[in-house]
């Protein structure tokens, strides 16, 4: 049957494409074009094959490649399953506390992987962390540090704590909770045990959300920086984005070689994952034979106590636990140097809050996250509904041009989108202005705000 279009939609469809593939599409062609330029940003154009040369034959390419799988491939391994229970238990279980639980992740997700990690390398630096002195002062039989954050473990610790489990959690939870619970019941009318319907009847059912949240991650997976910068750097340990910053930090910059190195591996990342995600999603479908939608909760018995208290665990080492110690480290001298006297000291916020530069900075960051929190919504959720209720043509190019956007490097794509300001007329007359920077905060999110919100439609 041909489902006809009308052309009130044909035009939307062809706005969304020609907006975000201009959005996405063009700063990747510029990046392209500049891996083969050896010149300076401004010079005349020299052409060549140097840059890439210069990228794929520097001794750390390989190498950050293979610790950028190693650390992703540890964290996805723990975090991924992790997530997936606890969402399970919050949302299908007779959890004590559940939405307030549930809420704790949400605040574990908003809080910034930068915090996270420094609070956890105060307690966990081999050298003044400050649970390592404690267990050193108060165990005798401990003579060194027995944690070390600075390390691939702490690295893949310091990406469970951040957003790894809290990010699955949030996004798995309204999936569980919203499944139609007729073939469990009808498995547990069969004999099966609570677990056996688990993994016999619920984690089929939900495939395809658990899915999609796993390509989401997996497309996340190169714009990891922030954690290995801090943690990584001072072991001489790099990721993919990071060996790319090290190129942009040379004076002069290598931009050429950046752009080559990112190239090379982030569109060959995306033309494996996006079949594979097609593969995936397409592969089974389940259809639940109810006239009527009945969500319910299991009792675990004994379980649900034991499941309680890990959850919270859980909840105080992604939120209190590096709050409490960013608040504590904030007010002491020197973190970690409990001889000094005095030991605490209110000079740091005195310092901070008396800096008119951070005052400013803290103005503009309210008014993006005000504007993004505002618009980005009403555009997503836009953009969602096109792609899932509806029939029109291009669906397929616009899910492809979001998944797309995330091949790319985070700080790759910051250097496209640099060019993009710059050399396009219309775009460099807001360029260094708060306009910019709003367009860029609202429309960077696209990817997992759009996912998201199909998840609801």
């Amino acid at each position: 049957m041909v489902r006809s279009v009308p052309s009130g939609g044909l035009f939307i469809m062809a706005t969304l494409l020609i907006g975000f593939g201009f959005w996405v599409i063009y700063p990747i062609i510029l990046i392209f074009v500049n891996s083969f330029n050896t010149a300076g940003l401004g010079q005349t154009p020299v052409w060549s094959l140097e840059n890439w040369r210069t990228a794929w034959s520097h001794p750390g390419a390989f190498p950050s490649i293979w610790n950028t799988l190693l650390v992703y491939a540890l964290y996805t391994s723990i975090g991924f399953p992790t997530a997936v229970a606890v969402a399970w238990a919050l949302a299908r279980t007779k959890m004590p506390l559940g939405r307030g639980l549930e809420f704790m992740f949400w605040v574990s997700f908003m809080l910034p992987n930068i915090s996270t990690t420094v609070g956890w390398a105060f307690l966990l630096d081999p050298d003044r962390g400050m649970l390592n002195r404690a267990l050193v002062d108060f165990f005798s039989v401990i003579n060194v540090s027995p944690f070390n954050i600075y390390s691939v473990p702490g690295i893949v610790f310091a990406h469970l704590m951040s957003n790894e489990i809290s990010q699955g959690v949030m996004l798995l939870t309204p999936a569980f909770r919203n499944m139609d619970m007729a073939l469990e019941e009808a498995a547990r009318v069969s004999g099966a045990s609570n677990l056996r319907t688990m993994l016999r009847v619920t984690l089929p059912l939900m495939t395809p959300p658990i899915v999609v949240v796993f390509m989401l991650k997996m497309a996340r997976m190169l714009q990891s920086f922030e954690i290995e910068q801090i943690l990584g750097t001072p072991i001489n340990f790099y990721i993919y984005s990071t060996r790319i910053y090290q190129f942009i930090q040379f004076e002069p910059p290598q931009y050429g070689p950046a752009a080559a190195l990112a190239l090379g591996d982030g569109l060959l990342q995306d033309a494996e994952r996006h079949p594979l995600q097609r593969w995936l999603l397409g592969r089974r479908q389940f259809t639940t034979v109810s006239g009527q939608f009945k969500p319910g909760v299991i009792d675990l018995r004994w379980m649900q106590p034991i499941a309680f208290i890990l959850i919270v665990i859980l909840v105080a080492l992604l939120t209190v636990v590096p709050i409490v110690t960013l608040i504590g480290g904030s007010f002491m001298t020197r973190v970690g140097f409990f001889q000094i006297t005095p030991l605490f000291t209110t000079q740091h916020w005195e310092l901070v809050l008396g800096d008119r530069g951070f005052m400013r900075a803290l103005i503009t960051t309210l008014s993006l996250a005000s504007a993004t929190a505002i618009i980005s919504p009403l555009v997503f959720s836009m953009v969602a509904y096109v792609m899932v209720r509806t029939h029109w043509p291009g669906r397929g190019w616009l899910d492809s041009i979001f998944w797309l956007s995330a091949a790319i490097p985070g700080i790759l794509a910051s250097f496209g989108l640099l060019s993009m300001f710059l050399q396009t007329p219309f775009l460099r007359a807001i360029y260094g202005t708060v306009y910019a920077l709003a367009l860029v905060a609202i429309l960077q999110g696209k990817l997992t705000s759009t996912q998201l919100v199909k998840g609801v439609f």
